[in-house]
């Protein structure tokens, strides 16, 4: 396979060539964040907080410290519902070092996230090399943060022809199915939360957000499961109070619908329109998913793909779990027949 862009008259070809050739890019990696990944294992942070303490204040001080060097407090890249995202940098013996930093909003209970973590760790640690490496570090007071590696950004930022967002499909599939085996779902899959980082030629992609992890068929009340999620089921659908449950069928749909947005096509089945309106179960059936049906099938993406999409955001959760994971693999993947 050459290592090139396609011309616009090509087609992306339905093949990998082994794993390696996976996150290879075709002229989309030339960004500058290159550098070695950061080794999280020597970050300490200082804070002028309380020991012991039961929420985060207001404003405080947050200094980061990496082998001894202070980092100087960057730019904020990010935000969520848990906190701000900010970046850290500094110079360790000429070479660049960086760390991203969560600072937790007001009223925040400082072990809700470092125990998602830990809870994660311990279950699914076969998948620990989809997500961008984490770590809880506690302030001199036991206090934790949350740490991790920089990445480019996240992956709807990310300019991708059409062989890299083949690749990317297979590979956000991989993500999935291995955290669907170790008994986790992650309702909240979405482009903002998949992260991609250059290394040399080839892009890499990670998860980058774990604090919407729900244990595989855990029954939770409305607002729990789903509560950041952009692409609901249309059983579980914001506007209806009902319960929902942490299944196949949810981690399915939302993997059909995170495909979609790799190709701009998903706005139909986000979980409100553009008022902020939350639908309700009927209204998604009836006329939001139609109209997105309709819409990939009028849409010139590869046939193989609308088929995916088409089959894994069926509106019947029955119908939905007839396919598998593995279709991805089928039908994009010759290689494997």
């Amino acid at each position: 396979m050459e290592d090139r862009r396609l011309s616009k008259k090509e087609k992306a070809p339905f093949i990998i060539m082994d794993k390696d050739d996976l996150f290879r890019s075709y002229g989309t990696c030339n960004l500058t964040l290159t550098r070695p990944a950061t080794n999280l294992n020597k970050i300490k942070i200082e804070t002028n907080l309380k020991k012991g303490l039961k929420t985060y204040p207001t404003n405080y001080k947050l200094d980061v410290y990496y082998d001894g060097i202070k980092l100087k407090k960057g730019k904020e890249i990010g935000a969520g519902a848990y906190g701000k995202v900010i970046l850290y940098q500094g110079l360790k013996d000429n070479k660049e070092i960086s760390v991203v930093v969560k600072m937790p909003l007001k009223g925040s209970d400082p072990y809700e996230e470092p125990d998602i973590l830990r809870d994660y760790m311990k279950t699914a640690f076969m998948c620990h090399h989809y997500v961008i490496p984490i770590r809880s570090v506690e302030d001199q007071h036991g206090n934790p943060f949350i740490v991790m590696q920089q990445a480019n950004g996240e992956v709807q930022k990310l300019e991708m022809d059409d062989r890299l967002k083949i690749k990317f499909i297979i590979y956000i599939t991989r993500i999935i199915k291995c955290f669907y085996n170790h008994k986790f779902i992650y309702p909240d899959l979405k482009l903002e939360n998949l992260l991609y980082r250059c290394n040399g030629e080839k892009i890499e992609f990670f998860l980058g957000d774990i604090g919407s992890f729900a244990a595989l068929g855990a029954d939770t009340k409305k607002g729990d499961l789903n509560a950041s999620s952009s692409f609901v089921p249309p059983e579980y659908a914001y506007g209806d109070k009902t319960y929902r449950k942490a299944d196949k069928e949810t981690a399915i749909y939302t993997l059909g619908a995170t495909i979609a947005d790799v190709y701009g096509l998903a706005d139909d089945i986000y979980y409100a329109d553009n008022n902020g309106n939350d639908y309700t179960s009927a209204e998604m059936k009836k006329v939001q998913i139609p109209k997105f049906h309709k819409k990939i099938k009028a849409s010139n993406i590869p046939a193989e793909v609308k088929e995916i999409i088409l089959a894994f955001t069926s509106i019947s959760p029955k119908k939905r779990i007839e396919y598998n994971f593995d279709m991805v693999f089928d039908k994009l993947c010759p290689s494997r027949k």
